[in-house]
């Protein structure tokens, strides 16, 4: 039940966020605003699940043998949503001229830089 819910919700987040072809994906703007919100909000949460499921996509991309998804970051098992949107928001904060890009992208490099592989 909460993965359906997650996957409810993050949706629901995709679809909110996708008017207009421009906006057929979310920017790095957007998530940044989106990962800034009160905290226990249900808009955080919405960066919480978006954070989540770049992941898993990639590293589930990476398990199939899809060599454009190679293993570029590694996520602890121990680490937490909160750490996840600390290394976005840093990210995006500090690289203000992909804020206008995919967040997606900006996602994976964030996690690159913040979760090495050793």
């Amino acid at each position: 039940k909460p993965m359906r819910r997650a996957c409810l919700l993050l949706s629901l987040f995709v679809l909110s966020h996708a008017g207009a072809e421009e906006d057929a994906y979310i920017t790095g703007e957007k998530l940044l605003e989106t990962c800034k919100a009160p905290p226990a909000s249900f808009t955080e949460s919405m960066c919480f699940f978006y954070l989540s499921s770049v992941t898993e996509n990639w590293h589930g991309r990476s398990r199939l043998g899809d060599a454009d998804a190679a293993p570029n970051f590694c996520v602890p098992a121990n680490v937490t949503g909160s750490e996840l949107r600390d290394a976005a928001v840093s990210y995006l904060e500090a690289h203000p001229g992909v804020l206008r890009l995919p967040a997606s992208e900006q996602v994976i490099s964030a996690f690159r830089l913040a979760f090495p592989c050793d």
